[in-house]
């Protein structure tokens, strides 16, 4: 058996397929498996994956109907052999390191998680990369306890919410039958947590490894969907419902992170070019005014200028406050992204 299972999804990825698949191949370790599934893709992507199969016997090819990522990662899943499981994106990249350094310390740790920092990549205007280095210091938590002490660092940084900066200890998903939610949205925050639910024995690298790339079009962070807003006030609940025993800090930064939730959502309205001004306003006021934001607001608390900015906002009884910051936020996503990644 390998000693890792890397699953790759690739849904119209033949421009990118190539770059992630050997950026997992020519790994420094060689005793990995690469399962590459193909989502139903309309494009080369087969025919590319078929050809990286043909050319290392690492590499196993699952073809299936479009059935979006959370159900191609099942699928994948239920195909992996290794003691260890990672997850890749077909058009990131990685360090060629990243595996034997992550699988050198879950093991001597005896930890059943591993995450790494990692390099949030945006494709400028200008073709350009623009990296920011995104890490937190080195640690090891043993309970749920210890973790609440790093909690707010690696959730503000989007390190514990990302599917695909960590290796997961197999037998811990196959013996409790994890798998990702299907038809929801932002399914790896709910899959991690899950996991969490069931060991927080996590070993923390301060190193970076993985490449995520953002690219100016097509982005779920940057497009507006109406499912959007109810599954990030999802994923906001399951993080508050995870950390009920944590200390005022922590929970006050869980309602932080529901109020961000609403902004990142409401803010998004601003690219859907069909909706109205009317309609967006109302829809800005429904969610402002509500009993959930209203409340999360009053114990809201951040780590920074950002957050401080952001509860004052979500204080504010005047609707034109709140309906100016989420088309601030909007246009630092969309105009200014490079900046938006650095200080978000």
């Amino acid at each position: 058996m390998p000693k890792i299972s890397v699953i790759l999804c690739a849904y119209n990825a033949e421009r990118y397929l190539e770059a992630a698949a050997r950026s997992v191949l020519d790994q420094t370790l060689k005793d990995l498996e690469l399962i590459i599934v193909d989502d139903g893709s309309c494009d080369l992507t087969p025919a590319v994956a078929s050809q990286l199969a043909a050319g290392d016997s690492r590499v196993r090819v699952v073809n299936i109907e479009n059935g979006g990522l959370a159900n191609a990662r099942n699928v994948g899943l239920s195909y992996a052999k290794g003691d260890y499981i990672a997850f890749f994106d077909a058009d990131d990249t990685a360090d060629l390191d990243c595996y034997e350094v992550m699988l050198n310390a879950i093991e001597v740790d005896g930890s059943d998680l591993c995450i790494a920092g990692y390099y949030h990549d945006t494709v400028t205007k200008n073709g350009g990369i623009s990296t920011v280095k995104v890490s937190e210091p080195e640690a090891k938590y043993r309970t749920r306890e210890d973790l609440f002490e790093g909690l707010v660092g690696l959730k503000s940084k989007f390190i514990l919410d990302a599917g695909w900066n960590k290796l997961y200890r197999r037998s811990v998903l196959a013996e409790n039958s994890l798998k990702f939610p299907l038809g929801e949205l932002f399914e790896d925050t709910a899959f991690v947590l899950s996991f969490l639910n069931i060991s927080c024995r996590v070993t923390v690298l301060d190193r970076c490894f993985y490449h995520y790339m953002q690219r100016p079009s097509g982005s779920i962070t940057r497009s507006y969907n109406p499912r959007k807003l109810g599954d990030l006030k999802k994923r906001a609940l399951e993080l508050k419902n995870f950390c009920l025993k944590a200390d005022s800090r922590v929970k006050g930064f869980c309602d932080l992170y529901y109020i961000k939730n609403v902004y990142s959502a409401l803010a998004n309205s601003f690219d859907d070019k069909e909706m109205t001004k009317a309609f967006r306003n109302a829809l800005i006021k429904t969610e402002v005014t509500a009993k959930d934001f209203k409340d999360f607001a009053n114990t809201a608390n951040g780590i920074g200028l950002s957050d401080k900015l952001t509860v004052f906002i979500a204080k504010r009884k005047c609707i034109c406050w709140h309906k100016r910051y989420c088309r601030l936020i909007y246009l630092m996503k969309t105009k200014f992204s490079v900046l938006f990644a650095k200080i978000k």
